[in-house]
């Protein structure tokens, strides 16, 4: 069954108002300011050596300032050691 070319037509104006309403991106709104905070982190993975593959895995945390400057710590295990 054939759509009325009216109904296309409708529906083609409704997705480009539709678009055209849409909220513009944030990110010209970032700032060092914004981003202040404390931050926790993961990272998982393998390093490879000369000798094999050895896991790698760590955690830690993250203080971000709002000049900008960052601080934290880190505990790592690198093969188990």
């Amino acid at each position: 069954m054939k759509r009325p070319f009216h109904s296309m037509l409708f529906e083609a104006t409704f997705l480009a108002a539709l678009a055209g309403i849409t909220p513009a991106a944030h990110a010209a709104q970032c700032s060092q300011a914004g981003s202040a905070g404390n931050y926790g982190f993961t990272l998982s993975g393998v390093v490879i050596l000369p000798t094999g593959a050895v896991p790698l895995a760590a955690v830690g945390k993250a203080i971000i300032d709002s000049g900008g400057n960052v601080t934290g710590t880190e505990a790592r295990s690198v093969g188990g050691a």
